[in-house]
């Protein structure tokens, strides 16, 4: 309804436009829109050129490293080409080595070998095991190649009695093998290991004898037969398929049942075989293909066929493409098979996939599309845009009749109803045309003797639809696809039934999505206009026609006026006013992010900006630009885990078609959890590594906390100096190898020397210049044992440098608690900071610290660092405050790291744009007095450095990935592909017998 109070009914969707089939018209899923049928295209045969012949298909395949195998033109070896390669080789049988004698002698045989005639092959494919199957009908049986393994061929030789004659091959999905027997009407399947499988039971197997394989045994001897089953019911060894005439090829579908392609004499048929039940259906093409006279003139049979699987297909439900090439091979026509796996129904397709010079040897399916043989080479079957439509079809609505029985109509709700606007939401290009006729009726009864009345042509609408701030049209070029409109001239009555003609040349076809039929006019005459204007009948029904005109304008103007307040919510607001709408509060969108992205941001704009230079604001900053999708349960409170691990994904997804997004890691059958961005503050890492906070790269801190030392200033430095020569005890077996550590010459007096030294410099100098005269004097005596007293924990970094080595690793392991080490800058004007602000005076820093008369400071500027540990328990305390949490806090307040993960196969490009992308969010993020650092990371689970229930999420985040050339680091990669020597539950030919289990020799298990 507008805002006049006009309603409308609508044709939207396949169950209002197309409900039946109507001749000429079509259904298409891709645009939602209704057209004219779709024709396939038949590519006319030269005159010139010769068809492929039933003997040029000989079979083909390709393995997963692109390289294709194919049976050579005479039919007796096998050729292959890489994909590299600029001409195909000989794969099999192999060149014979020259006898030609050397230059300069005369050895040579006497006469030459006689050559060997090779088998005839017909037949091939190579399965997902990396197997190459090829059929013998010469020698009765199969040739398998190991394509991971290489080495000579092993030869599957059926019994004499049974007879066998491979023409064609298929690969099952589950490694195994289908094999056509075209001779004799059969047809084997063979599994992983190359055993034939048990079919269906029968109680007549007579032309059907039991055998054991004829594969010599391990030891060389005889292999004894195994007896006939006994019981009414024996189990087939392979599948009659006698019921189809003329059987050309086998595929194979995503459940395992066969495809054997035929004719019935006029036109393709093809067959579906299950192990288990036989033949179960059978999809005779003549129909599908009578639809169209010139495709069944072209096709009395297929030269070959192909199915290639969906992204769905499974053994449950199947669906794909089923491709038949022409006997003149020009083209391939394409069914759609889709439905559950008991009985999958076929459908015409019918888009061009031309085959320029094919030469009949196969229709391959490799890499989820078909290929086929041009030469040497093999090609692609692609679709070639070239459509075809019918010339017209005519569409009547309502569709559907009405539940009373009667013709079926539009109801105006009311006598005399004079219905006013029709509008058309489609595409009409050039050279076509939509044509609308009506014809109304005060009864349903009239409408069937009343004749249809012309309708102006529609024309397209400027200003988009009449419904405000929607887009409803298909798309299209600009100046065909939008709301097309036309004002109803005659229709007038209750009830009333539309005809829309679609026209097109052939090339191109109009198509509808949408039809909207509003009523009843809102009449500008009878409603503003005095009633003078409606005296003479012919002229008010003119000029309430002409109002009509500026009724329509007018009303446009007043809709979008009315329907403001959809610009307003984040859910109707169009994509084209998303940016407009952020710019209501100061926000701009990303250009490069999605509709639903720019959505979800303005939905929590308010949330972004309150959170905004905190920390939980950055994270989710830094995960809307680097996440492929996110959701609400981005603003959860989760505290540290929100940056580590964030929350479950809703249970509707993040609406973006990537089921959660991410890098996602499941631990058993909990929820879902992603690693995603961290943000560390470096003033948490004051009293541990920053990995106990998620960096996984600071692997070295200030100190560990623990309570292996339950020490307080009050005990004085001894306990220190203590731990100090225990730590020193256990890394030095005795004092002269700590002596020889640390470099240091023993003097009998040097300690006595070194105190009455100190003490005259001291009391020359004063104890402004302590800082000067630790770094003047000695500081080390010469100790007699490790246990000596003398041997005391330096307060700040010795000048030995093998000394300093071993006190630095002390402060972080043996110590006990966090011990910054200071420097003689920017931390000792701290330090002097630090007991200013803590003191008075100098003069109370002195009474404090048990200074005697002349002992005291003048100033601040003449205190320094403490040679030694002081005894006083005030200065102690002062000091291990200060190197323990005054240094730490300085030295990590209002710094901050930013940690975006990285997957192991991603690029360096793609790292590099990641890591610059997060930098510039941080630095527009952060508060303007913080520093901010920007570094990757992967493989969080390691082991020793993992936090529990946050990085130990057991999946794939190894930092090595398989290799790829020209792509991948040698220090990061690994080769992708391990076999054949190392894979369990394959055979490797040349190391297992055939009709056994893989890697158990000896172990013989029969065919049946």
């Amino acid at each position: 309804m507008d805002v006049n109070g006009t309603r409308f009914h609508l044709l939207l969707g396949r169950g209002d436009w197309l409900p039946r089939p109507v001749a000429g018209a079509e259904w298409d899923d891709a645009t939602a829109s209704v057209g004219l049928e779709r024709l396939p295209f038949v590519f006319p045969p030269r005159r010139a050129e010769s068809p492929p012949r039933l003997e040029d298909r000989r079979g083909a395949g390709r393995d997963r490293h692109g390289n294709w195998y194919w049976v050579s033109d005479d039919g007796r070896g096998i050729a292959s080409r890489g994909r590299h390669d600029a001409e195909p080789t000989a794969f099999w049988p192999h060149p014979e080595p020259s006898c030609a004698p050397a230059p300069g002698s005369d050895f040579a045989p006497a006469a030459p070998p006689p050559p060997r005639p090779p088998a005839r092959i017909h037949g091939l494919a190579v399965t997902g095991e990396h197997y190459l199957v090829a059929g013998t009908p010469d020698q009765n049986g199969l040739l398998v190649f190991d394509l991971a393994a290489g080495g000579e061929p092993l030869a599957l030789r059926w019994p004499a009695g049974v007879p066998f004659a491979p023409w064609d091959i298929a690969a099952a999905p589950d490694g195994g093998v289908w094999v056509l027997d075209r001779d004799n009407a059969r047809l084997w399947s063979l599994d992983r290991l190359f055993r034939v499988r048990q079919v269906h039971p029968s109680p007549d197997v007579a032309d059907e004898p039991d055998f054991a394989p004829a594969l010599p045994p391990e030891d060389g001897g005889e292999r004894p037969r195994r007896e006939p089953r006994e019981g009414p019911l024996r189990l087939q060894a392979s599948l009659s398929i006698a019921s189809v005439l003329d059987p050309i090829a086998v595929e194979v579908l995503c459940d395992g049942s066969a495809l054997v392609l035929g004719r019935d004499g006029t036109a393709p048929v093809i067959h579906r075989f299950t192990l288990q039940r036989g033949e179960t259906s059978v999809h005779p093409l003549a129909p599908l293909l009578y639809a169209h006279p010139e495709v069944i003139h072209e096709m009395p049979y297929a030269h070959e066929f192909a199915f290639v699987p969906a992204a769905g297909c499974s053994r449950e439900a199947v669906s794909g493409q089923v491709l038949l090439t022409s006997p003149d091979g020009n083209q391939a026509f394409a069914f759609t098979i889709a439905g559950p796996a008991d009985e999958p129904w076929l459908e015409f397709d019918p888009r061009f996939f031309p085959m320029r010079r094919h030469g009949g040897r196969a229709l391959v399916v490799a890499g989820g599309e078909a290929h086929y043989d041009s030469g040497t080479r093999w090609v692609s079957l692609l679709e070639y845009p070239r459509p075809t439509f019918g010339r017209g079809a005519k569409l009547v609505f309502p569709a559907l009749p009405a539940e009373d029985g009667e013709a079926a109509a539009f109801d105006g709700r009311e006598p005399g109803c004079v219905w006013h606007r029709l509008f058309l939401d489609g595409c009409i290009p050039p050279e076509s045309s939509v044509t609308v006729e009506s014809r109304a009726a005060e009864t349903r009864a009239e409408l069937a003797s009343m004749e249809w009345s012309r309708e102006p042509a529609p024309y397209l609408r400027a200003a988009g639809p009449e419904l405000p701030y929607r887009s409803t049209y298909p798309p299209g070029p600009q100046g065909q696809a939008g709301t097309w409109e036309l004002l109803f001239q005659n229709a007038v009555g209750r009830y009333l039934q539309l005809r829309v003609t679609l026209t097109g040349n052939g090339r191109i076809t109009p198509r509808l999505r949408g039809l909207r039929a509003y009523y009843p006019r809102f009449s500008y005459l009878r409603e503003y206009l005095p009633a003078v204007y409606r005296e003479d009948a012919g002229s008010a029904w003119f000029l309430d026609r002409y109002l009509a005109n500026v009724e329509g304008t007018f009303t446009g103007v007043e809709e979008r006026i009315a329907a403001a307040q959809v610009l307003f919510d984040t859910r109707t607001v169009p994509p084209e006013f998303l940016e407009w709408l952020a710019g209501w509060m100061g926000a701009a969108v990303d250009a490069a992010w999605s509709e639903e992205k720019k959505r979800f941001f303005l939905a929590h704009a308010t949330e972004m900006f309150a959170g905004r230079g905190t920390r939980e604001g950055m994270i989710r900053a830094l995960r809307l630009a680097l996440d492929e999708c996110v959701d609400p349960h981005l603003f959860d409170d989760a505290g540290d885990a929100a940056a580590a691990a964030p929350a479950t994904p809703s249970a509707g997804g993040c609406g973006c078609g990537c089921g959660g997004g991410g890098d996602s890691e499941k631990g058993g059958d909990g929820p879902e959890r992603r690693f995603t961005v961290r943000v560390v503050e470096q003033f948490l890492t004051r009293d541990a590594p920053g990995v106990a906070y998620g960096d996984v790269g600071g692997l070295s801190g200030p100190g560990t906390t623990t309570t292996a030392l339950q020490w307080t200033p009050a005990q004085g430095p001894e306990p220190l100096h203590a731990r100090w020569r225990e730590w020193l005890a256990g890394r030095y077996a005795d004092v002269d190898a700590l002596k020889e550590a640390w470099g240091l010459e023993s003097d009998d007096d040097g300690g006595v020397a070194l105190a009455a030294k100190t003490a005259k410099v001291r009391a020359v100098l004063g104890a402004a210049f302590e800082v000067t005269l630790a770094a003047a004097a000695p500081e080390d005596p010469d100790y007699e044992s490790l246990d000596d007293t003398r041997l005391k924990l330096p307060p700040t970094t010795p000048r030995n440098a093998a000394k300093a080595a071993d006190w630095t690793r002390f402060l972080r392991e043996g110590l006990g608690f966090t011990w910054a080490v200071p420097d003689g800058g920017a931390d000792l004007a701290l330090w002097r900071d630090f007991l200013a602000r803590r003191y008075r005076q100098p003069g109370d820093l002195a009474r404090a610290w048990g200074r005697g008369a002349g002992q005291g400071y003048a100033s601040w500027d003449e205190v320094g660092y403490p040679a030694e540990l002081p005894d006083n328990t005030a200065a102690l305390g002062d000091w291990t405050t200060f190197v323990s949490v005054v240094v730490p806090m300085r030295r990590g307040a209002h710094r901050f790291s930013v940690l975006v993960p990285v997957a192991p196969g991603d690029g360096q490009e793609a790292q590099r744009g990641r890591l610059e992308l997060a930098h510039r969010i941080a630095l527009l993020e952060k508060p303007a007095h913080t520093i901010v650092s920007t570094r990757l990371y992967w493989a969080a689970f390691r082991v020793g450095e993992a936090r529990l229930g946050t990085d130990t999420l057991l999946g794939q985040g190894s930092r090595f990935t398989s290799l790829v050339l020209a792509a991948g680091e040698l220090a990061g990669s690994h080769l992708g592909w391990t076999e054949p020597w190392n894979v369990r539950g394959r055979r490797v030919v040349g190391r297992d017998p055939a009709g056994a289990s893989p890697q158990s020799r000896g172990n013989f298990q029969r065919w049946t």
